[in-house]
């Protein structure tokens, strides 16, 4: 059974988002990840194909009523929403503190390929977080 980030870190997540995976014929994964995936996250609008930074950002997915899958063994919906947790602090404060806001758009990715898309749907904690959590 999964157990939620937020038992465990003790914080909420910064930021939520609607995520597609892409299909294997969009050059994506063979196989949808399940709950505990960690691949990073990319900025849709930073400079360039071979300029994007990765970002230590992971993704919780929730079901269709918006609350976090348990099931840690079943694979999770193709397309959906997610929880983002940042996981390096200073990274929180000293940037996405300054990017991160509804409808910006970024990239599920695994080294410097883009498996996924998101669209950020909502700041959680993000500035409290930023407050709150020191490296």
């Amino acid at each position: 059974m999964w157990v939620p980030y937020e038992q465990w870190r003790g914080h909420a997540a910064d930021f939520r988002v609607r995520y597609r995976f892409y299909t294997q014929l969009e050059g994506g994964r063979a196989t949808v990840p399940r709950q505990g995936y960690r691949g990073d996250f990319a900025y849709a609008d930073d400079p360039g194909e071979e300029a994007l930074n990765l970002y230590a950002i992971h993704p919780e997915f929730e079901d269709c009523s918006g609350e976090v899958i348990l099931e840690d063994g079943q694979s999770v919906p193709a397309e959906g929403t997610a929880r983002m947790w940042i996981l390096v602090p200073s990274m929180r404060r000293d940037v996405h503190v300054h990017r991160i806001a509804p409808g910006v758009r970024g990239f599920i990715m695994e080294g410097a390929r883009r498996v996924g898309e998101v669209e950020v749907l909502e700041q959680i904690a993000l500035l409290e977080n930023a407050k709150q959590i020191r490296d």
